[in-house]
C-alpha cells in the first residue's frame, strides 16, 4: 500500500495540489476553497499517518512533500512511458507530535482532532519549569523589513500602544482562532522575523489573548489561539518516596462587598510560617462584573468593571516571596471570556509572576505519572446541592473508574468537606467571600477557610494523607477576623 493510499480523500487532494503547484497556507486554501484551518488541520493528520517529515515548509517556495510521496507520479501515465512502477512505501510509526512544554493542539474542525495529549506541563517543586522547545531556527528576515512588517501592521503605532484586547488587529486574532499560524507565514504575510513574532506574541499574552504555541518533531512551531484550555501538569518524581504539601482554597471573590481579604492574608501567613510555598486555587478568583442582575450593588466601587476589577486583583491578592498560587478560573472570572473572548486568569497571570493560571474551570495535576495519581481542581456549574456530599458523588459517578482522579477539590460551592465517594478522594475547599444579599436571597451559606494538605506516595501508592483546616468566622464586613483550626487528621 502505498503512502496516499493510507490518506482520506480530502488529504489526497491537498497531496495532490502541493504536487502541482507548491503554495503557502492562503494560496492552498484558496485553490481548495476552504479556510486556513482546513490545510492546517489536513496537513496535521497527513503528517500522524505518514510522518512527521511527510510535508514540510520552504521559505519562498511553500509547502513541499516529503519523501514518503516520491513514488507517485504527476500523471497516471507517465508510469507507462518512463516503466516506472507503483511503489509501496511503509507508512512511518506515529509519532508524539507535543513538545515538552504540554502546549495542546491547534483547534481544529471536528472529527479531525485526534491527537492526544499526555500530561506534559511539569512543576519543579510545583514551581512550573518552562521546558519550551527552541530547536526551530527558520531563516530571518531583515531588521529593517521586520520593522517595516509592524508598522503596517499596527498602523504606525508600536507593540507598546497594544494596552487593550481591542488593540490587536483582527485579522491576526482571526488566523490564530482558526489554525494558528506558523513562523513561516508571519515572515511570509506580515514580514515578521523571530524577534518581532516574539514580542507580538508577548504582547497579545499580556492584553490576555492566551497563545499557545506547538511545535512538531521536525522544528517547526504553529503559534494558535487557546480557546479551550484543559491541561495536566505533572509534578518531577523525585524518588519512590514523595510528599506534597500545599495549601487548598477556592473562591477568594476579590471585589466583592464581603470578601475576607484580612482573614486571606491571614492563612497565606500561616503557610508561609509553616514553609509551605505552594496554593492550589479552585476558581473566582474574582467576584467578576455583571454576573448577575443588580451585581454592581455587592462590589467595590474600585473593583467595578473589567479593568478595574483586573487591577485591583493584582495589587490585592496576597503576595508572599516563597509561596506560588495555581489557579483555575470559575464562572465569575469566566464572564470576561464569554462576553469578549479574553481569559481573565491570563490577565492575572501576566501581571502577577506568583499567580500561575492552569485554565478555565478544570485543571488536572498529576503527581505521580506512572501510578497515575493526579489531583483534579474543578469548578462546576450549578447551586449548591441539598446535600453536603452530593455534587461530589453526582460529578464523578457518570465517569469511568479507569477515567476518575485520585484526588479532587471541587470549588464554586463554597463549603468545607473531606470525604470519599465514587473512589475519588475529594475535599470542598471552603470560600472568603460572606454572605450577600444575592447569596441571602438565593439561601446559601458560606464557609470561611482553606485547607493545608499533605500527601505521602511511596512507590507509586497512597501511604498517608493529612489535612488541617484553617477556618475563619464569617462577617459581613470590616477587617477583623479570628482564627479557627481543626485538624491532624490522618487516613
Amino acid at each position: 500500500m502505498s503512502a496516499i493510499d493510507e490518506l482520506t480523500e480530502a488529504q489526497r487532494e491537498l497531496v495532490e495540489e502541493i504536487r502541482n503547484k507548491n503554495g503557502s497556507t492562503q494560496s492552498l486554501a484558496d485553490s481548495l476553497g476552504v479556510e486556513r484551518s482546513g490545510v492546517h488541520s489536513r496537513v496535521a493528520r497527513i503528517r500522524e499517518r505518514v510522518g512527521s517529515d511527510a510535508i514540510h515548509y520552504e521559505q519562498n517556495v511553500g509547502y513541499v512533500l516529503g519523501h514518503q510521496f516520491d513514488s507517485q507520479p504527476k500523471d497516471p501515465e507517465d508510469s507507462v512511458e518512463t516503466g516506472e512502477t507503483d511503489e509501496t512505501n511503509e507508512m512511518d510509526g506515529i509519532t508524539d507530535t507535543t513538545e515538552s512544554s504540554g502546549d495542546v493542539h491547534p483547534r481544529v474542525p471536528p472529527n479531525d482532532s485526534d491527537l492526544q495529549e499526555p500530561a506534559s506541563n511539569e512543576f519543579s517543586d510545583f514551581g512550573e519549569t518552562d521546558t519550551s522547545n527552541n530547536s526551530e531556527k527558520p531563516p530571518e528576515s531583515k531588521a529593517s523589513d521586520s520593522e517595516d512588517g509592524l508598522d503596517e501592521l499596527l498602523d504606525g503605532e508600536t507593540l507598546d500602544s497594544i494596552t487593550s484586547p481591542s488593540d490587536v488587529p483582527d485579522d491576526i486574532i482571526s488566523e490564530l482562532r482558526d489554525g494558528g499560524m506558523s513562523h513561516q507565514e508571519f515572515s511570509d504575510e506580515y514580514n515578521l522575523d523571530t524577534e518581532s513574532i516574539g514580542g507580538l506574541i508577548d504582547a497579545l499574552n499580556r492584553v490576555g489573548w492566551a497563545i499557545e504555541r506547538r511545535t512538531f518533531e521536525d522544528g517547526n512551531s504553529v503559534w494558535y489561539l487557546d480557546d479551550e484550555r484543559d491541561k495536566k501538569y505533572t509534578v518531577p518524581t523525585r524518588g519512590d518516596n514523595q510528599t506534597f504539601r500545599f495549601g487548598l482554597i477556592s473562591d477568594t471573590h476579590l471585589g466583592s462587598q464581603v470578601e475576607h481579604l484580612s482573614e486571606l492574608n491571614d492563612y497565606y501567613d500561616r503557610l508561609q510560617s509553616r514553609g509551605i510555598s505552594t496554593v492550589l486555587h479552585c476558581g473566582d478568583i474574582s467576584d467578576g462584573w455583571k454576573v448577575y442582575r443588580h451585581h454592581v450593588n455587592e462590589l467595590k466601587s474600585e473593583a467595578i468593571g473589567w479593568n478595574r476589577l483586573r487591577d485591583y486583583v493584582v495589587d490585592n491578592y496576597p503576595e508572599r516571596d516563597s509561596i506560588t498560587t495555581h489557579f483555575i478560573t470559575g464562572n465569575h472570572d469566566y464572564k470576561y471570556y464569554k462576553r469578549n473572548g479574553i481569559h481573565f486568569g491570563k490577565m492575572i497571570d501576566d501581571r502577577r509572576p506568583d499567580l500561575n493560571w492552569l485554565g478555565e474551570m478544570t485543571a488536572q495535576i498529576v503527581l505521580d505519572e506512572e501510578s497515575g495519581i493526579d489531583f483534579e481542581l474543578i469548578h462546576p456549574s450549578g447551586g449548591q446541592p441539598y446535600s453536603l456530599g452530593y455534587r461530589l458523588q453526582t460529578l464523578y459517578r457518570e465517569r469511568k473508574p479507569e477515567n476518575r482522579p485520585r484526588f479532587a477539590s471541587v470549588g464554586h460551592l463554597h463549603g468545607k468537606l473531606h470525604a470519599h465517594a465514587e473512589g475519588v478522594e475529594g475535599f470542598y475547599p471552603g470560600c472568603w467571600q460572606g454572605a450577600t444579599t444575592y447569596i441571602k436571597r438565593k439561601g446559601l451559606s458560606a464557609t470561611i477557610g482553606g485547607w493545608i494538605v499533605e500527601i505521602e506516595i511511596d512507590g507509586g501508592e497512597v501511604r498517608r494523607v493529612k489535612t488541617e483546616w484553617i477556618g475563619y468566622e464569617t462577617r459581613d464586613g470590616g477587617n477583623e477576623y479570628s482564627a479557627e483550626s481543626e485538624g491532624g487528621v490522618t487516613f
